[in-house]
Parts: structure tokens; C-alpha cells; sequence
């Protein structure tokens, strides 16, 4: 993933010039300032910091700015970047905002764009707008007519065939398609009943006022339980029809080839995550509505028990069999729901590459991160890490790691995250090979320590990791079949309790 940072320190001519790596490990820059110096100090809670940002924060506090974890100075390491590993890394042309697509490392970018680059901009003398060199001319001949930078670039690259993803993607989206359908169909059901449900209550409260005053309280509650259920199905059928439009929306731009294929998959990636996420929002709210209709049944069932006096009489009430069936049909909308959001997997490519590490600096441990992954709507990542500082000797082992990831959605979500989860090293054809770490109980951790913000809301772009235990020794992982074709598979996968 792309980042614009700033060296310092390296070069005269590019230190605090704006760059934007390719690959950049995290830990290479400041978490706060974005410059990437010659050292970097690693946090407890594994944030990296310049040393200029490192001593303003034990001059002041002492916590660390971004989840307001205690820093000790014993706890803090020190990770040097040599010149020669900058000149490894690949950026992007400093002109790329202005349409320039040209990749290499920080010398060759360099000399391009002193010598080759044709997208260096220009402010018109007479609209001040910005303009590529190359088209002011024909920009002033046509009236100034205040041409972007994005708008002259007349070249896009490439896209090679997108046959295979549409083909998944129209798959996906067509599964998707036929669980929406029966949801609807169950939602329709349920606004009718509650309907129903409504207009009973509604007849029926002003004889039980008359007959039985001291009833009239419990009357108003079952009108305001089963109006508050009807409010929730209405936002279920607002979350249906967002996903609908998103539906029709891939069908229509699912066609398009050429220039751009390229933009077609960026949309349907986002549109695939938005589904997932809205589909998690109707499980959230289906919940609330099963917590609410358990009270109602009740206090139905006591209410009518009360004035009849009978509970064979109480069971052939139309409000009770009502709120029964309506309690009933939720269960069958829960398993026209997808269920298969709560697990996800991360293979890790070029394995014996990444688990030797830099051979140069023998302590800093590999590292590879994962992309976003939504499952029930949360947005998190997985970190697979190659040390030799564990509990086998020099044994080099790789230890998972789990962190939530900050979203568009997580006002929709509950927090602080309480889900149960477990990782594991993934055996590609012996499922029961598989090396299961320990499930983590955020629920549990919290109670135990209230300070701990791993599973609360982020408020940066990712919270504290957390490591996955046990780790597993690489040389048991290659002896026993884990790595296939130069790449080691892991998982993650969520336990969310039903509360029917």
C-alpha cells in the first residue's frame, strides 16, 4: 500500500520532499510526523516514533499519543535504516498527482523527473490554474478555459484481462442476490404482522381501559415495544434497498472493458465491502428487534392472562400468536443472512524469502501485513511475524497477530469490539493439521483490565496488536507440509453467539 512520507536526514536534494512509497514497512516512519529518519524507536505498544517526536513525548506526559499507552524507556527499541536499504525501496514519480505513472527506486525516479518526466505542471498567467508544461500552449489558444491537470493527462495504462474477476465477482454477487431475495420476502412478513400486531393493540386498549383500569400501563408498553420493532424493520428495509441500489450498480458498470476495467475493479471491491458491511447492520438490528420481542411476549401474555383469566384462552389470542409467529420468523431471516463473513484468510507469499529477513540486521524480525478483512462488519488486519527471540532456543518461529482497522461504518457497530476470535497456521490439504491458536475473549480481557483500548473504537487508522498465542517453530511448519508452493496460508475466523 502506497504512503507519501518524508526522508530526513539522506539526501539534500530530497529530504521533506513529499514521496510516496509502495512498500514502505510501517516502522520505517514516525507515526506522527510522517518523516522517515536514519533511526526510529519502537514503542511498547508498537507505534514508531522519530527521536524528535520520542522526546518531546518524555518531556511531556509520557504516553504515547495515539492510544495513550504508558511509555517506558526500557521497553523502547531502537531500529536504524541504512542508506542502502532506502535506495531499495520503490516510489512512485514525484509528478504522479499530476498523472505521471512511472515506479523505481528514489535514484531512478529522480533522474527521471529531472530528465524525462513530461507531466511537470504550471500555473496559467492568466486563470492561475494549474496546467501540465506540455499543454500550456493549447491552453492558452482555447480561451483559458481553466484545464486540470487530471483532465490533459491523454494517456491511461493498460488493464490486462478482467474475464476471471468478473466471472467471480458476478457469482458473488448473484448469491448475494438470492439471500436478499428471501430476506425480503421474511422482512414483508414481518411488517405486515407488526401491522397487525398494531391495530389488535389499538382495538383492544380502550376496552381494557374500561374494563380493567390498572391495565392501561401494561397496554402502552406493548404499543411502544411493538412500535419501536417496527421502526427497526423499516431501517431493515433501508439497509436492503442501499444494497439493492449497490447491486444494480456492479450489473450496470460489470460490462466495461478496456480503459476502464481498471476503475470497474476498484468498484466492485468497494461495493462487494459495502455489501458485507450493510448485511452485518441488518444482523445488528434483527438482534435488537429478537431483544425486544422477548419482553413483548411477556408482558402480552400476562396482560391477556390477566383480563381472562385463562391461559388456554391466552394462547388463542390473536396479539400473543401474533407476537409468537412474528419472535419465530425472525429465526428464519437470521439463516437467510450470509453466514460465511466470519472467517477470512491471508496467505503469505515468497515464504523463504520473507522468513530470512534482512541478514544485515539479524535482530529486526520480518513482517508481513494483510489487507483490510470486514468480517461482521469490522475492519481488521492480521500480522504474521518471523523472530527467533521466542521460547525454542534460536528456532526462528512466526507468530499471528490481530488488530482492528478504523471504518467508514463503525458508527453502525458495537463497541467496544466483544466478539470472540481465533487465528491459526492453515495445513493446505489436512484440515486437521491445522495449528489453532488460543481463542481470545475481548470481553474477558476487558474486565479484567478496563484501561486496555486494543478493542474499543479506533480513533487512528489501526488499534494495538494482538498476539495470537501459541506461535509456531518454522521448521515444524515446513517439515509438516504447511508451506505450498512458497506460500503459508493463515486464518481468522469469529465466533459470534446468536442470541436465539
Amino acid at each position: 500500500m502506497s504512503s507519501e512520507k518524508y526522508i530526513v536526514g539522506f539526501s539534500r536534494e530530497l529530504d521533506f520532499r513529499p514521496i510516496e512509497f509502495l512498500d514502505l514497512q510501517p516502522t520505517r516512519s514516525c507515526c506522527l510526523c510522517n518523516v522517515v529518519p536514519k533511526m526510529t524507536l519502537i514503542l511498547g505498544c508498537s507505534h514508531s516514533l522519530c527521536e524528535l517526536c520520542y522526546q518531546n513525548v518524555l518531556s511531556g506526559e509520557r504516553r504515547c499519543p495515539l492510544d495513550e499507552v504508558d511509555v517506558d524507556e526500557d521497553d523502547t527499541s531502537k531500529l536504524p535504516f541504512k542508506p542502502k536499504y532506502l535506495e531499495r525501496q520503490n516510489v512512485r514519480c514525484f509528478n504522479s498527482k499530476n498523472g505521471c505513472d512511472v515506479v523505481g527506486t528514489l535514484e531512478q525516479v529522480q533522474l527521471h523527473f529531472l530528465d524525462e518526466c513530461t507531466y511537470h505542471a504550471v500555473t496559467c498567467n492568466r486563470c492561475k490554474g494549474s496546467v501540465l508544461r506540455r499543454n500550456i500552449a493549447r491552453h492558452c489558444a482555447t480561451s483559458c478555459r481553466k484545464e486540470s491537470v487530471g483532465e490533459s493527462a491523454d494517456e491511461s495504462p493498460p488493464c490486462g484481462s478482467v474475464r476471471g474477476f468478473e466471472k467471480t465477482s458476478c457469482e458473488l454477487i448473484t448469491s448475494v442476490q438470492e439471500k436478499l431475495s428471501s430476506v425480503e420476502t421474511q422482512i414483508n412478513i414481518h411488517v405486515e404482522k407488526i401491522e397487525r400486531i398494531l391495530s389488535s393493540v389499538l382495538e383492544n386498549q380502550e376496552r381494557i381501559a374500561a374494563d380493567v383500569g390498572n391495565t392501561g400501563n401494561k397496554v402502552q408498553q406493548q404499543a411502544r415495544s411493538q412500535t419501536e420493532i417496527g421502526e427497526s424493520l423499516r431501517c431493515v428495509a433501508e439497509v436492503l434497498g442501499q444494497i439493492e441500489v449497490r447491486t444494480k450498480n456492479y450489473s450496470v458498470g460489470s460490462g466495461c472493458t478496456g480503459d476502464n476495467a481498471a476503475t470497474n475493479i476498484e468498484g466492485v471491491a468497494e461495493t462487494m465491502i459495502g455489501m458485507q458491511q450493510q448485511t452485518s447492520a441488518i444482523l445488528n438490528i434483527s438482534k435488537e428487534i429478537q431483544e425486544k420481542l422477548s419482553p413483548l411476549l411477556l408482558r402480552t401474555g400476562e396482560t391477556t392472562q390477566f383480563i381472562y383469566g385463562d391461559a388456554a384462552t391466552n394462547e388463542r389470542m390473536p396479539i400473543t400468536r401474533s407476537t409468537s409467529e412474528t419472535a419465530g420468523r425472525l429465526n428464519v431471516m437470521y439463516s437467510a443472512l450470509p453466514s460465511h463473513h466470519t472467517e477470512a484468510f491471508f496467505h503469505v507469499r515468497d515464504f523463504a524469502k520473507f522468513k530470512e529477513g534482512e541478514a544485515e540486521e539479524e535482530w529486526l524480525y520480518p513482517i508481513r501485513v494483510s489487507r483490510d478483512i470486514v468480517l461482521c462488519g469490522y475492519s481488521m488486519k492480521v500480522e504474521v511475524i518471523v523472530d527467533d527471540k521466542g521460547y525454542y532456543g534460536n528456532e526462528r518461529v512466526a507468530s499471528l497477530y490481530f488488530k482492528l482497522c478504523r471504518s467508514s461504518t463503525d458508527s453502525q457497530l458495537q463497541w467496544p469490539f466483544t466478539i470472540p476470535f481465533t487465528c491459526r497456521f492453515v495445513h493446505p490439504t489436512d484440515s486437521t493439521k491445522d495449528i489453532l491458536c488460543n481463542t481470545v475473549r475481548p470481553s474477558g480481557i476487558m474486565r479484567m483490565d478496563s484501561r486496555c483500548r486494543k478493542y474499543s473504537r479506533p480513533t487512528s487508522a489501526a488499534n494495538p496488536k494482538v498476539l495470537c498465542k501459541p506461535t509456531a517453530v518454522v521448521t515444524k511448519l515446513e517439515k509438516e507440509g504447511f508451506i505450498s508452493q512458497d506460500s503459508l496460508c493463515v486464518g481468522i475466523k469469529l465466533h459470534q453467539e446468536m442470541p436465539f
